[in-house]
């Protein structure tokens, strides 16, 4: 029986898109773009751009502006070329007897936090001046790469790198605070298995004495220096010489002061000094305590006085601000335009800074468009598009006992949709107003939960939760009309903190969804960024949403082309939505929100091309019936390229062989005759590869990209820059396909798992979809992130929204209170979404699960990572396209149809949300509609106390498939909320959980096999992204063990959610092991839970909306004047 965990072996750790190695990549090469009529391959290097940190291998660890690789470290300090940060032999043996209380006492400060340490210039002394002469105590060989106050005894932050042993974290933490000279503490994680410390030389040492520790290094000015400086510093003087630096600061997101013009900055402060060395909190991270601590505001007091004295002197600015925000986590300091190149290298050459940023200004992210009423886009994510139907509200699932949160511009509360009594559990405003400022915190609003309607009626712009509540935040702003280079953004104020000073009013007033359609356009992980994710871990009932942007068409409307650099320092050019997302929405713990067209969008044109030229792949073979669901999409090759008969790219099935050498640039090595063969672009011409190929008897040819961790789909072409063919001869006449990298590496993994039995089949071309939400919009910004996750999560309909608008006061004098515009953007596929989950959380509240039908005994909290699976487990991959434009004579024209890539892709997420397909509801379908719900759904959820404690162990569920011809695919989802990285990485994983897939077929003599994920040199092993699915087509009958393991805990315990769907019987509880589920003995299937018909006391519904206003009655005329008194005789 396979129970071997076969990944030690197969799997080193890696900390960053593990199946992307593009540490490996091959020589550099150019092409001229990275969408459109390609001829070589994938791009050219040039700078100012945004910088992948893809491909991290074994004993790196991840910051956000460079890898540190512990072997090239360790050489460099042998060598001499690079001073450790302590002095070695002797200066060791010494911290191992200061960890054991054999030194001085530090002169720490107030309260013992080590960090008033961090405020001394260099001439102050850590330790008595007795000591400094004193060869055998530690000292900092080079305090200069610590910062410009530093001295060889200061407290500093500083690196630590571990080999990631099990334990490690608590032993590095004990060896940092138990001794009595210079204490340190654990100040944040970064992903792989190492951590930011903080402390003296002393314990410097002491971490590197702690067995498992690999290395000790400073952590740098530099590497506290958010890269969103570099574009703003460099056009900055530009900028300033011709007057534009405000457009500069819109361009780049960069908030100023309203009142003094200063730019605004933020300096965050290293976490403040835990109480216990394994201080749990949240999520499950030990060692960082809340940074709102008391002696946290006055460390933070004090620290902004210094920043202001500093900052003033340093660039010169004598009126230079800095302040404390929120509970003091962070500074925000304001200098002129002039000063801010100084003031950001003084403050990152500061100690006591942990990283400085800019301060994003946020905008909206809609726009006023064309129209789909809010029932339509309701229909849509509850699975009854196709009948018109509102199965969820059919079943009284309408977002009672709900309250979502929303920050917007502000909500017109005299609306018609906010009558209901309570519908607002808070109101409140960050600008000081109390008015809509310009209409889409109202839309917003009433997509939510808007009620134009009573409670057992359904209108067409009812919100998707409409009986749900509302906690919401003012924070429309007066003071600028236009904030943004868009004109239809507007600007918004963005509270101190994320946390205790925005999430944490609508907790405490019971919201536990959040829906936000605003941001900012920077793609890196910044501050509040990874305050949403803290907050998130730290209140694990509570799910953030935001919008991921509307700058998918950046290229075609902007002429701006996304520049990211690869981990060889190649850069590609993005053209068709990649990388376009902007920051809130590349946060972990949050669902990230795309848009899809709608039944009112109009239809995805051809553009100059006479049909789609795209193909779908089937596959085939023993094993195809289990990936029916994985359609992967290609364009066909050009004329030039390839001159199949007839036109046609279709093929009928025939078995795959990967190329080798991959990239088909010289002559083969294997024996590819009669195959469809799989190549690699990179290196040479795409004709190259298609003559190697024809060469070698290959009937057909599929290329996939070098460089794209997915997509995009391309269009090839045998000709060069000038026209002239690349072929000594005539075109070839076998069909030749591009796909994306993501789906050809699948391909790959599957050849070799499944050892030859892999066939594939080409069809096509496909045509246009006829569901208008099967397509994406083509302004839906996209993923993924810089560290490779996959955003958006999901996706919903967000093109042409009709809902409630701001009234004007004549409106409202004639009664008129019902007033709706239409809308579009992923600011309004957000609120659908987060009605969605609103409605998908009732369904859990009110017992809905397992049975499908109400059972108020049932009913439990569910978790936010419980959400996030249950809704990306039922997601479904759209099979349409997008719409791209080229711009000629200033109008835009549709140019082709982009086939979207299947699920998951950094267009579409992990699909479109649908409820209905992703939890049981019979009791709301008749019988022609129950073929759109699940049959089953199981759950385990780790709100309950459900935690991983350390490496390698597996909680999962075990589900027992009967029918021999089933249709329904069996899908599993897991999910968690992963601790917050320290912000000198970048937001990567720190917690690395696996979703995987077991089988023991029906059969005495059966072994149980594993089904995913795939192994070999193209595994599919995910170290990248806190969700992980998989979907198994045609599941043959047996039992099937879901496991989630636990591969590294780097961040401490954590807790975890389980959703798995199909038509199936449960086997065992939450209790079962993998062993248990997968055995040859054949034990009864336990026992039906018994049923609890007790009467539930279920609230009534919401009353009625009360009627409208009348209008105010006409004024009394007034009385005729007193007759005149008579005259006098």
């Amino acid at each position: 029986m396979m129970f071997d965990r076969e990944r030690r072996g197969a799997r080193p750790r890696l900390p960053a898109v593990a199946v992307v190695l593009l540490a490996s990549m091959m020589a550099m090469v150019t092409s001229p773009s990275a969408f459109g009529v390609m001829r070589g391959a994938d791009a050219a290097a040039t700078d100012g751009v945004a910088r992948l940190r893809h491909g991290v291998r074994p004993g790196e660890l991840l910051l956000e502006r460079r890898v540190v690789n512990v072997s090239s470290e360790l050489a460099a300090e042998r060598a001499g070329t690079k001073p450790a940060a302590t002095r070695p032999a002797a200066a060791i043996e010494r911290g191992r007897a200061l960890a054991e209380g054999d030194g001085p006492r530090p002169r720490v400060g107030r309260g013992e936090d080590v960090r008033w340490r961090l405020l001394d210039d260099a001439s102050v002394n850590d330790v008595d001046d007795s000591y400094d002469h004193d060869d055998s105590y530690p000292t900092w060989t080079d305090p200069a790469a610590f910062g410009a106050n530093a001295s060889r005894h200061s407290v500093a932050q500083f690196i630590v790198a571990t080999d990631g042993r099990d334990g490690i974290r608590s032993a590095l933490n004990a060896a940092l605070r138990h001794h009595n000279s210079s204490p340190g503490f654990i100040a944040g994680v970064v992903p792989v298995a190492s951590y930011i410390a903080m402390g003296g030389p002393a314990a410097a040492a002491a971490a590197v004495s702690v067995p498992g520790v690999t290395w000790v290094g400073p952590l740098t000015p530099g590497d506290v220096t958010a890269k969103a400086w570099d574009g703003v510093l460099n056009e900055l003087p530009g900028a300033m010489a011709s007057g534009n630096v405000s457009a500069l600061l819109r361009e780049h997101a960069v908030a100023s002061d309203a009142d003094s013009g200063r730019v605004l900055l933020e300096a965050v402060l290293p976490p403040s000094v835990p109480d216990e060395p394994e201080q749990q909190s949240g999520g499950g991270i030990g060692g960082v305590d809340d940074p709102s601590s008391g002696t946290s505001s006055e460390f933070a007091v004090e620290a902004a006085r210094a920043f202001e004295r500093g900052v003033r002197s340093a660039s010169g600015d004598a009126d230079a601000f800095a302040r404390v925000a929120g509970g003091g986590g962070k500074v925000i300091i304001g200098v002129l335009p002039r000063a801010l190149n100084a003031t950001v290298h003084w403050l990152a050459s500061n100690r006591a800074t942990q990283w400085v940023a800019p301060r994003p200004v946020i905008t909206t992210r809609g726009r006023p468009l064309r129209r789909l009423a809010n029932r339509e886009a309701s229909e849509i994510v509850q699975g009854g598009a196709k009948v018109g139907a509102s199965p969820f509200h059919e079943a009284g699932i309408t977002g009672v006992g709900q309250i979502v949160g929303c920050g917007d511009t502000g909500v017109d509360v005299r609306h018609c949709a906010f009558q209901q009594p309570g519908k607002f559990a808070m109101r409140r405003s960050i600008s000081n107003d109390d008015i809509d400022t310009d209409g889409h915190g109202t839309h917003v609003a009433g997509s939510i939960a808007g009620a134009l309607t009573d409670h057992d009626s359904f209108g067409p712009y009812d919100g998707v939760a409409k009986d749900a509540g509302l906690a919401f935040t003012d924070i429309g702003s007066l003071a600028y009309d236009v904030c943004s280079v868009k004109s239809w953004e507007t600007c918004l104020y963005i509270a101190d903190t994320m946390g205790e000073d925005y999430y944490e009013h609508a907790r405490v007033a019971g919201a536990t969804i959040h829906s936000d359609s605003w941001g900012w356009s920077s793609p890196y992980y910044g501050q509040e960024v990874h305050e949403i994710d803290e907050f998130a871990w730290r209140n694990p009932t509570f799910l953030p949403m935001f919008a991921l942007g509307n700058d998918g068409r950046k290229a075609d409307l902007y002429n701006e082309r996304q520049g990211i650099q690869y981990g060889d320092g190649t850069v590609v050019y993005y053209t068709d939505g990649r990388y376009t997302y902007g920051a809130p929405a590349n946060a972990k713990n949050i669902l990230g929100v795309g848009a899809t067209l709608s039944s009112n969008s109009g239809s995805v044109s051809l553009g100059y091309f006479e049909d789609t030229n795209t193909y779908e792949v089937d596959i085939g073979g023993p094993m195809g019936k289990h990936w029916e669901h994985f359609k992967i999409r290609g364009h066909g090759g050009l004329a030039d390229l390839s001159s199949p008969p007839g036109g046609s790219h279709a093929i009928d099935q025939v078995a795959i062989a990967v190329a080798d050498p991959l990239d088909a640039c010289d002559a083969l090595t294997n024996d590819v005759t009669g195959n469809i063969l799989l190549i690699r672009n990179g290196t040479c011409d795409y004709a190259v590869k298609v003559q190697i190929a024809v060469d070698a008897g290959a009937v057909a040819v599929m290329i996939f990209s070098r460089y794209y961790m997915s997509g995009p789909v391309r269009f090839m072409s045998g000709s060069s820059e000038d026209g002239t063919s690349l072929y000594r001869g005539d075109v070839p006449t076998i069909p030749v396909l591009s796909i994306p990298r993501r789906d050809g590496e699948l391909l790959a993994a599957m050849t070799e798992d499944y050892d030859g039995g892999l066939t594939v089949g080409v069809r096509g071309p496909i045509p246009l979809a006829e569901t208008r939400h099967e397509n994406l919009a083509s302004f839906s910004s996209g993923g993924p992130t810089l560290d490779g996750r996959i955003k958006p999560d999901v996706v919903a309909p967000g093109h042409n929204i009709i809902s409630a608008y701001p009234l004007t006061d004549a409106q409202v004098a004639d009664g008129d209170t019902c007033g709706a515009v239409k809308m579009s953007g992923t600011s309004m596929a957000t609120p659908v979404a987060a009605g969605a989950m609103a409605l998908l959380r009732q369904y859990f509240t009110d017992g809905y699960h397992p049975s499908g039908a109400a059972n108020c005994h049932d009913g439990f909290e569910p978790s936010a990572a419980l959400l996030r699976a249950v809704i990306i487990n039922g997601a479904q991959s759209m099979r349409g396209f997008e719409q791209r434009y080229e711009k000629k004579n200033g109008r835009y024209y549709a140019w082709y149809a982009q086939p979207i890539e299947p699920a998951p892709s950094p267009r579409q997420g992990w699909g479109r949300v649908d409820l209905a397909k992703s939890v049981p509801l019979p009791s709301a379908l008749n019988p022609e509609h129950a073929s759109t719900t699940v049959a089953n759904l199981a759950v385990l959820d780790g709100v309950e106390g459900l935690a991983f404690t350390a490496s390698n162990q597996a909680r999962g569920v075990c589900v027992h498939v009967t029918d021999t011809d089933t249709a329904d695919e069996l899908r599993a989802t897991l999910a968690w909320i992963d601790p917050p990285a320290a912000i000198v990485d970048g937001g990567a994983l720190v917690n690395d959980l696996d979703l995987i897939l077991y089988h023991l077929p029906e059969g005495s003599d059966a072994e149980p096999t594993r089904l995913w994920p795939l192994n070999g040199a193209w595994g599919t092993w995910d170290d990248t992204n806190n969700a992980e699915r998989v979907v198994w087509s045609s599941p043959d009958p047996g039992r099937y063990w879901v496991e989630a393991l636990a591969w590294s805990l780097d961040g401490g315990d954590q807790t975890f959610a389980l959703a798995v769907s199909g038509r199936f019987e449960r086997w065992g509880g939450d209790d079962l092991t993998r062993e248990g589920c997968l055995t040859n003995e054949r034990f009864p299937a336990p026992p039906a839970a018994a049923v609890d018909d007790r009467p539930c006391e279920k609230p009534p519904p919401p009353p009625p909306p009360p009627p409208p206003p009348s209008p105010p009655p006409p004024p009394p005329p007034s009385p005729p004047p007193p007759p005149p008194p008579p005259s006098p005789p």
